[in-house]
């Protein structure tokens, strides 16, 4: 299973025009799981967190050329491009 919610329209979600870029997810994660290549098969992960006076530095796994917030930074994507407008972070293990 591939996550293609960024891949399309808001009102097109169940059926996206970029069906390359979700067959090559789910290429990505065949390689990965049948394959055991070593490929970025999933989006980032989270890996830690620290707080640093009244910010929070969140470290991820699996980012592969780097972790962005703007869907249009990407290339070959059909998204729409929308700028993060908030983050939420939950749980009480987060030292």
């Amino acid at each position: 299973m591939a996550a293609s919610l960024d891949n399309s329209p808001p009102r097109n979600i169940l059926h996206p025009r970029n069906k390359r870029e979700i067959g090559h997810r789910l290429a990505l994660i065949a390689r990965h799981q049948v394959y055991g290549q070593p490929v970025d098969a999933a989006g980032p992960v989270y890996q830690s967190s620290k707080i640093e006076g009244d910010k929070i530095r969140i470290a991820f796994n699996h980012v592969g050329t780097g972790l962005v917030a703007d869907a249009s930074a990407v290339a070959n994507t059909n998204s729409l491009s929308l700028p993060l407008k908030g983050f939420a972070i939950s749980g009480t293990n987060l030292r």
